[in-house]
């Protein structure tokens, strides 16, 4: 039968969107291999949306065409909150780092802003 999943591909790890998929054994198996990250949180502004994931990862999609702008792949503490803004996409951590990514996908400055987990920007 058919239900609904998180869709993967086996030469992609950049898959967080949600699609119709059969169900099978191997499919199942290369699920669990392949499983994308959580999203903990996400943010829109100008045709952007960016998602932070459990395991620290940023990922920013077009909503005109779904494509994946960029995709900050760093192992770092989990995104607690993002936030779209015309200079780039501000991210807060558990571990209460505060990071700027520019729309190109590079970190453009980092710090360390609170003991705790940051939760609001």
């Amino acid at each position: 039968g058919f239900q609904f999943k998180q869709h993967f591909s086996v030469f992609s790890q950049f898959t967080s969107d949600l699609a119709l998929a059969h169900c099978s054994t191997k499919q199942d198996e290369l699920w669990d291999i392949y499983a994308p990250p959580s999203i903990w949180c996400m943010d829109s502004l100008n045709g952007t949306v960016a998602v932070g994931c459990g395991n620290g990862q940023i990922e920013a999609w077009s909503i005109a065409n779904g494509s994946l702008k960029f995709c900050l792949c760093h192992e770092i503490s989990g995104v607690t909150v993002v936030r779209v803004h015309p200079v780039g996409i501000i991210s807060g951590h558990l571990d209460g780092y505060l990071h700027l990514i520019g729309h190109h996908g590079r970190m453009v400055h980092s710090v360390h802003a609170h003991s705790k987990p940051i939760s609001m920007l």
